[in-house]
């Protein structure tokens, strides 16, 4: 379909989860076309960034649907 999924895996070592089982995970579809991981806070920051930055996946009527979410983004993330 063309989406893009941002993937920020929760740890064990900070009791989010009972094993690192979703940080295995992320790394065998790290790989993937149109998947981004973020292994922190601040990558999760960057890797957003970037996601909204670039609209070569957009595709017809799905572009205009998420502008003002995409704005609202973007001003929270320059406020940090």
């Amino acid at each position: 379909m063309g989406k893009r999924i941002l993937i920020l895996p929760r740890l064990e070592q900070y009791g989010e989860h009972r094993n690192d089982h979703q940080l295995d995970t992320a790394k065998r579809l790290g790989y993937l076309p149109n998947i981004y991981v973020a292994y922190s806070d601040e990558e999760l920051k960057t890797k957003l960034s970037i996601m909204l930055d670039d609209d070569s996946h957009e595709m017809g009527a799905t572009q205009n649907r998420g502008n003002e979410l995409i704005c609202n983004i973007k001003k929270f993330l320059s406020q940090e």
